[in-house]
């Protein structure tokens, strides 16, 4: 059973921009890759460009070799478009925080934001979701 999640990053203007993760998303997993593999602003735009993912993982890029959903290299973040081919699985991109905690239902939504200078999770089981900070505690 998968534990599905969203990643996001936050935009200049406070809007989120958001992917979509199946497996893994709880703190102590997508949590603990984001806080400590994507504090850097380049890296996490390349994961949220990638738009919908299968798995996170430590690297964005696979090295020399074959790739594919099917078969994945260890460590590398699998995506549904290019590692797959599908469509419809862009980034989704949100004015606010509170409009995308509207449209999607996930217990987990992950927030990697180098702004805040830590991996941020809104944990979406009550009306009013708020951030909390990832630590390697979760």
């Amino acid at each position: 059973m998968s534990t599905r999640s969203h990643i996001g990053i936050w935009n200049e203007d406070g809007s989120p921009d958001v992917i979509y993760c199946h497996w893994d998303g709880y703190p102590s997993y997508n949590g603990a890759v984001l806080l400590h593999h994507y504090q850097d602003p380049e890296k996490i735009r390349e994961l949220i460009a990638l738009g919908d993912i299968g798995l996170l993982a430590e690297s964005v890029k696979a090295a020399e070799g074959e790739h594919t959903f099917e078969s994945p290299q260890e460590g590398v973040v699998v995506a549904y478009g290019r590692d797959r081919h599908e469509d419809g699985v862009d980034t989704k991109h949100f004015d606010t925080l509170e409009d995308f905690l509207r449209e999607k239902g996930e217990r987990f939504n992950l927030s990697a934001d180098a702004r805040m200078d830590e991996a941020m999770s809104a944990v979406n089981d009550s009306e009013d979701a708020c951030l909390h900070p990832i630590s390697d505690e979760n």
